[in-house]
């Protein structure tokens, strides 16, 4: 029995005892200069959107963006695009074509619609023991 030992950092965030909307933010930069952190804050390669009904975050080029919908909603950083039921998003644009990974993580829905460039396509979700689980839907 070998004895390991490691440095760890430990961090948190005191919401007090009962926040009533409350916001925060925060990124992990390993080994970042303070140079760096400063250019970081002045021009972050992100957007952030954090609201009550949905969260989503997306790369400034807008090639990849992750989609919290708590219920159904239009999204802030994808123009056009919506959905019509809560679910999950992760859209990937390479050129010309995006691909959208779509989930129901309360795995109750057996489909839902999903608005994009101007086109409503309807997503068939897994059920059974893939319930839950991602499917992929070319836009």
């Amino acid at each position: 029995d070998k004895i390991e030992t490691a440095d760890l950092l430990t961090m948190g965030i005191n919401h007090g005892k009962a926040p009533q909307d409350g916001t925060y933010g925060w990124i992990i930069v390993p080994h970042a200069s303070s140079t760096q952190l400063a250019d970081l804050t002045r021009k972050p390669p992100f957007a952030i959107v954090n609201r009550p009904d949905r969260q989503e975050v997306a790369q400034s080029d807008r090639s990849i963006v992750g989609l919290v919908f708590y219920e159904a909603g239009v999204s802030d950083l994808v123009p056009g695009m919506s959905v019509n039921e809560p679910c999950l998003v992760m859209l990937k644009k390479v050129g010309d074509a995006t691909t959208a990974w779509v989930s129901d993580p309360t795995q109750k829905l057996l489909k839902l619609q999903l608005t994009y460039g101007g086109r409503t396509v309807e997503v068939s979700l897994p059920t059974g023991e893939l319930a839950g689980s991602s499917v992929s839907v070319k836009l």
